[in-house]
């Protein structure tokens, strides 16, 4: 009955089914590692956010071990200093709220002569469009900046090479290796500005807002994947026994069920002979016993 399923075409029917079911449980693990991950993520960010605030020469001398820049991301600082006028760069594609736009990274001289690239914050590109970044120029004078340390972002391209200097450039990620082609030697970490003393109008520029703490949509997509697994271990031995039943009958017919009258009740009986008697009844020698 089920030697159909022995068929070249239903072997490789069997190994693509087995292939789909090894991937699709392969990425229910995959999107329950991811979830690890964002819970990972997101106790460590809670962890950083939660320390002291402290200034910014304390976790990022002039001798910082690079190595151990890792450990200090989202810890909050405090950077005294003046910015630089002019020097301005915008970081495209971002959103928030809902919105998209762009951030305004700046350059920040600390007291000590080094310059960090501090993110001031967000701005809707509605309000780019319409000349809205001439209200959302840095403060002049010194000021005291509070906000989480970044890492760099690598890979960020400019989105003209011919900007001059003292021109408002783009760029695609906060990439201070980038950023230093621009304004020379950097911190190697960057500031996204929670707020800043003395105090600024957010209605043009709203400071950049941290991850969310959410799992994800990790765990739902887990349990898809695992859904289509189970459908296919299931479905797919029901629709074996179908063509099993069906199908299958019709493809292997039982070798006993000849058709050409050699074969079981009645063979070797002459069909003349037969249709003669159910004519004139039986006879005797050739004689009809009823007229």
């Amino acid at each position: 009955m089920y030697r159909f399923a022995l068929t070249p075409k239903w072997i490789l029917r069997h190994v693509l089914v087995l292939l789909l079911i090894v991937a699709m449980i392969s990425a229910g693990f995959w999107q329950l590692r991811r979830l690890h991950d964002r819970k990972a993520q997101n106790a460590d960010l809670v962890a950083q956010t939660s320390q002291p605030v402290v200034p910014i020469e304390e976790l990022l001398p002039p001798d910082v071990d690079r190595s151990t820049l890792g450990s200090i991301e989202w810890r909050t600082v405090t950077a005294a200093g003046v910015y630089v006028q002019g020097r301005d760069v915008v970081v495209a594609n971002r959103t928030q709220g809902g919105q998209p736009g762009s951030w305004i990274i700046t350059p920040l001289t600390l007291d000590d002569g080094r310059v960090v690239a501090v993110v001031r914050g967000f701005i809707v590109r509605s309000l780019i469009e319409t000349g809205g970044l001439a209200d959302a120029a840095p403060a002049t004078g010194r000021v005291t900046v509070t906000g989480f340390l970044q890492r760099s972002r690598g890979g960020g391209a400019y989105a003209s090479d011919t900007v001059g200097p003292d021109e408002l450039a783009e760029i695609s990620r906060a990439d201070l290796g980038k950023l230093a082609e621009r304004w020379g030697e950097l911190v190697p970490m960057w500031v996204q500005l929670q707020s800043q003393d003395p105090a600024v109008s957010t209605a043009t520029l709203q400071p950049a807002v941290r991850p969310p703490l959410d799992e994800g949509p990790h765990f739902g997509y887990a349990m898809q994947w695992f859904t289509f697994t189970l459908i296919a271990v299931i479905g797919y031995p029901l629709i074996l026994r179908r063509v099993a039943h069906g199908d299958g009958a019709t493809e292997y017919p039982d070798e006993t069920d000849e058709t050409d009258g050699t074969d079981g009740p009645g063979a070797g009986v002459d069909d003349d002979a037969v249709g003669d008697e159910a004519r004139h009844g039986p006879k005797v020698d050739g004689t009809p016993l009823v007229g």
